[in-house]
C-alpha cells in the first residue's frame, strides 16, 4: 500500500455487508431520478404524438404569403417539411346526403405534417382526381376507380374518379361527415379565389431553436400576427413555448426535480451519517497514524464517489427497465397513439439525469459526514463511536417516565439527544411525504389538462336536426334491445324557457341509468330523490349563473326547487341561458315534450362495425348520427399516457419510500449496536431493548409525518395553484386522502421496519453486542 487512499478498497470489502444498505441507498436515488425523467421524456414524446395526430405535425402556419416566399422558406436549413394546405367548404357542399369537407395538399404534406396516409389506391394528382375519406367505402358503394359527381363551390358540377380512400378522423365521424382530398393544384382551381383559405405549412427539424427561426422568419417577410399561426401545444410539448402557462409548468418542473435531488441527497447523507457514527475508532486511529483533517475528508468523500462506480450503474439501469416497462403498457393500451413509440428506447435524458443527480447527491451527502469524520480526535480511537456525536454532553435529564415506560421513554430520548441524527431521520421521512404531495398535485393537473373519459361519454349519439324533439322514444328501446349495446339514455330539451323573473333556462331531462354517474360531479346540495321526484332539479355550474341550491324557480305556476349544484353533467352550458337537468315528470309539469332531442348510446367492447350500421340503419337519414368511438379511443390514450406517468411516479415514490425507512431504521440501529449491548449487560431485557428501538424508530415516523405535512402542504397548494389554478380558476383542497394514504404507508412501514433489526439484536450475545464495531 503505497497511499492512504489505497485503504478505500480494504475498507469496503472487510464491511462489504454493512455497506450494503448505503450503497443500496445510492441505487434507490438514482433509480428514482433516472425513473422520474426516464418516464418524463418518455411522456413527451407520447405527447409529441398525440398532439400531432390530433393537430398536425406542424409548427407554424402561414397565410396570405405567395409562392415566391414559400418557395425562400422552403430553403432554409431548420424547415424539415413545408407544404400549401387548401381548406374549402361550405354549408352546401354534401356527397349522397351527407356534409363535405373539403381540402387540398401534397402526399408530402398529407404524410409528414398530418401523420396519416392512404388505406386503399394512391393519391390524387390530376385535375379529375379525388380520394374520399374511409367511411364513403364503408357506408356506400363506392369504390376506387368509380366517378362521382361533385358539386363545384365555383357553380356546377364536376366529374372525378376515386384514385384511393385516405383513413377517417375523429372530427368527420364526430359529424356523420364525408371528406375529400385533392391535389393542390387541383383544389386551387377547383374553386373561387374568394371561397377558399391557402395556409403554408411549416415543421421544423426537432433541434432547432424554433423560437429563433420563428422570429426570424416573421422579420425576414414582414409578416404580421395576423398571417402567423402557431402550434403552441406542439412547441409547449418540445420546451418551445413563450406560452405563460407553458412556463408555469417549467417552473413547477423544475420545482419537483429540486425535491426530488433534496430527497436522494437525505436519503445518502442519512445513511451516510450512520456509517461514520459507527467508524469512530477508524478514523481516529487514521487521525494517530498523521492522517490530517483534510486528508480525512478527502478520503471520506472518495470512499462515497468509489461507491457510486457500481451503484448509478445499477441505479441507472433499474430506472431504464421501469421505462420500458410503462412504455411497453402504454403501447398495449393505446396503440393507437404509441404503436410508434419504441419500447426499448433509451432515454438519455433519464440517464444523464439519473447520473449526474446520482453523482451530485453523493457529494453533497459525503460533505457533512466527511467534516464530521475530519473531527475525530485521536483520543476517540480509544472511546470508539459512543461519544461521537456528542450524546452524553447532550442529555442533561433522565428519560420521562411519569407517562411512559422505561424502555419507552429510552426509546423517544434516544431519537432526541443525538440532534444531527434525528435532523437527518426527520428530513428522510419528511421529504418522503413531501415528494409524495407534490406529485399528487399533478393528478388533478391530469384531471383538468386532459379531460378523462366521463362515466356518461357515449360511443354513438343521434341528434335531431332542428332541436325540435322528433327522435321517437320507440328508438329507445329498439336500440337497447341490440347485442352489443351496453347503454342507451334518450334526452328531451326544453330550450330558452323563461321563468317569471324573466330568467332564461334551458332544461334537459336524464334517463334512469345517469342520475347516479352525478353524485361525484356535485359542488354542494344532492342527487338523491331527483330521479322521480316532481318539482326538483340539478343547476349545472356556469359563471353566468344567478341561482343556486335551495332556490325555487317559477316557471307560469310550476315551482321547481333547485336541489344542487353541478361541476359537469352530460349535457353542455348554453351561453346566456341556465342549464337545468331534471326528471321528464318535472319536464312534464314546466312543458309538456315529446319525443327526444338527444339519444346517447354507449357500446360494448368488442363491438364491430356490422353492429355501428345496424344501430345506423335504424334512424332517420334527416337524423345527425355521430361515431364518437375515436375521439374516445383518442381521449383514453391521453388521459393513459399521462395518468401512466404520474401514477407510476408515485409508485416509485412510495416504494422508495418503504425501503428508505427500513433502510434507515436498519443504519439507525447499527449505529446504537454497541449502546444496546451495554444495556443488555446492565440489566434489560431483550424484549425491553425492541420495545425501546420501536418507541424510537415511531418517534422519527411521527415526526417525520408532521413535518412533512407542515412543509408538504404549503408546497401542495402552491404547485395546485400554479398548475390548476392559475388556468382553470379551481380553488385548492387539502388534499386528505393523499395525506391518509403516505402517513399510513410511513406509519405501517416503521412498524414493520422494526422486525429485521430486533431480530438480529434478538439473536446476539450481549458479548457480541459490545464488541460489535
Amino acid at each position: 500500500m503505497k497511499h492512504y487512499l489505497d485503504l478505500i478498497p480494504i475498507v469496503d470489502k472487510a464491511h462489504s455487508r454493512r455497506r450494503l444498505m448505503t450503497k443500496l441507498c445510492i441505487v434507490l436515488s438514482v433509480f428514482l431520478v433516472t425513473a422520474i425523467f426516464g418516464m418524463a421524456d418518455m411522456e413527451m414524446r407520447s405527447q409529441y404524438l398525440q398532439i400531432s395526430k390530433d393537430e398536425g405535425n406542424w409548427h407554424m402556419l402561414l397565410t396570405d404569403i405567395d409562392e415566391e416566399t414559400a418557395a425562400i422558406i422552403a430553403t432554409r436549413p431548420e424547415v424539415e417539411h413545408a407544404g400549401w394546405y387548401v381548406s374549402f367548404a361550405s354549408d352546401s357542399d354534401s356527397l349522397l346526403g351527407k356534409p363535405l369537407y373539403n381540402a387540398g395538399m401534397s402526399a408530402e404534406v398529407l404524410r409528414n405534417i398530418f401523420l396519416t396516409d392512404l388505406v386503399e389506391g394512391t393519391y390524387p394528382k390530376h385535375s379529375d382526381e379525388v380520394a374520399l375519406s374511409r367511411n364513403v367505402r364503408d357506408q356506400t358503394a363506392l369504390r376506387t376507380g368509380d366517378f362521382v359527381t361533385l358539386p363545384s363551390p365555383s357553380g356546377g358540377t364536376q366529374s372525378f374518379r376515386i384514385t384511393g380512400f385516405m383513413d377517417n378522423t375523429a372530427n368527420l365521424l364526430n359529424k356523420d361527415a364525408y371528406g375529400m382530398l385533392l391535389d393542390v393544384t387541383t383544389a386551387k382551381t377547383y374553386v373561387n379565389s374568394t371561397s377558399f383559405r391557402q395556409q403554408y405549412m411549416i415543421q421544423f427539424s426537432k433541434h432547432t431553436n424554433m423560437r429563433k427561426a420563428i422570429a426570424e422568419i416573421r422579420t425576414a417577410f414582414d409578416l404580421t400576427d395576423d398571417q402567423i399561426n402557431l402550434n403552441e401545444k406542439l412547441l409547449g410539448v418540445l420546451g418551445q413555448s413563450d406560452y405563460s402557462y407553458m412556463k408555469q409548468l417549467y417552473i413547477v418542473a423544475g420545482v419537483l426535480g429540486i425535491v426530488v435531488l433534496l430527497a436522494g441527497v437525505m436519503m445518502i447523507a442519512s445513511n451516510l451519517n450512520s456509517d461514520i457514527m459507527q467508524r469512530t475508532s477508524f478514523f481516529g486511529m487514521l487521525r494517530c497514524l498523521g492522517a490530517t483533517k483534510r486528508q480525512v475528508m478527502r478520503f471520506v468523500r472518495l470512499e462515497a464517489l468509489s461507491w457510486c462506480k457500481m451503484t448509478i450503474p445499477i441505479g441507472v439501469l433499474s430506472g431504464t427497465v421501469v421505462t420500458w416497462f410503462l412504455s411497453a403498457i402504454l403501447k398495449w393500451l393505446t396503440p393507437v397513439y404509441f404503436d410508434e413509440m419504441p419500447t426499448f428506447a433509451i432515454s438519455w435524458i433519464g440517464v444523464g439525469a439519473g447520473a449526474l443527480i446520482g453523482l451530485l447527491s453523493v457529494l453533497a451527502a459525503s460533505s457533512a459526514p466527511a467534516r464530521k469524520a475530519a473531527q475525530v480526535s485521536p483520543l476517540m480511537a480509544i472511546t470508539g463511536n459512543a461519544y461521537m456525536d456528542g450524546t452524553a454532553k447532550s442529555v442533561k435529564s433522565a428519560a420521562k417516565t411519569q407517562y411512559l415506560k422505561v424502555d419507552t421513554a429510552l426509546g423517544v430520548q434516544h431519537a432526541f439527544t443525538m440532534k444531527k441524527n434525528y435532523a437527518l431521520m426527520l428530513g428522510s421521512f419528511g421529504l418522503s411525504i413531501i415528494l409524495f404531495l407534490c406529485f399528487s398535485a399533478t393528478i388533478d393537473f391530469l384531471n383538468h389538462a386532459i379531460e378523462p373519459l366521463r362515466p356518461w361519454s357515449e360511443d354513438i349519439v343521434i341528434r335531431s336536426t332542428n332541436g325540435d324533439n322528433r327522435l321517437p322514444a320507440a328508438l329507445v328501446d329498439q336500440i337497447g334491445a341490440e347485442a352489443n349495446v351496453k347503454q342507451v339514455s334518450g334526452s328531451r330539451y326544453l330550450y330558452d324557457k323563461a321563468d317569471d323573473n324573466g330568467n332564461v333556462f334551458k332544461v334537459v331531462t336524464l334517463d334512469e341509468a345517469q342520475w347516479p354517474m352525478l353524485k361525484r360531479y356535485l359542488l354542494d346540495g344532492t342527487v338523491n330523490s331527483l330521479q322521480d321526484g316532481v318539482d326538483t332539479a340539478l343547476l349545472l355550474y356556469s359563471s353566468e349563473n344567478t341561482m343556486t341550491t335551495g332556490d325555487v324557480i317559477n316557471f307560469d305556476g310550476a315551482d321547481v326547487r333547485i336541489m344542487g349544484v353541478l361541476s359537469d353533467s352530460p349535457v353542455n352550458a348554453t351561453n346566456g341561458a341556465m342549464t337545468l337537468l331534471c326528471s321528464e315528470a318535472t319536464l312534464d309539469a314546466i312543458e309538456k315534450v315529446d319525443g327526444y332531442e338527444r339519444i346517447d348510446i354507449i357500446l360494448e367492447r368488442g363491438v364491430s362495425e356490422m353492429d355501428v350500421a345496424a344501430i345506423r340503419a335504424m334512424v332517420d337519414p334527416t337524423m345527425h348520427f355521430s361515431d364518437n368511438r375515436l375521439t374516445n379511443r383518442q381521449a383514453r390514450g391521453a388521459y393513459f399516457s399521462m395518468a401512466l406517468f404520474i401514477y407510476g411516479f408515485l409508485v416509485i415514490i412510495a416504494l422508495i419510500t418503504l425501503l428508505n425507512i427500513v433502510n434507515g431504521i436498519s443504519i439507525s440501529v447499527s449505529a446504537r449496536i454497541k449502546q444496546y449491548g451495554i444495556m443488555r449487560a446492565i440489566g434489560m431485557t431483550k424484549v425491553q431493548i425492541i420495545r425501546m428501538i420501536r418507541a424510537e424508530t415511531m418517534t422519527y415516523a411521527v415526526s417525520g409525518s408532521v413535518f412533512g405535512c407542515i412543509a408538504g402542504l404549503p408546497l401542495h397548494r402552491w404547485l395546485y395553484s400554479m398548475m390548476v389554478t392559475s388556468y382553470w380558476g379551481t380553488p385548492w383542497y387539502v388534499p386528505i386522502r393523499a395525506v391518509a394514504l403516505i402517513v399510513i404507508l410511513v406509519l405501517a412501514t416503521s412498524v414493520i421496519a422494526v422486525y429485521g433489526p430486533s431480530k438480529r439484536i434478538h439473536n446476539m450475545s450481549v458479548v457480541d453486542t459490545i464488541a460489535t464495531l
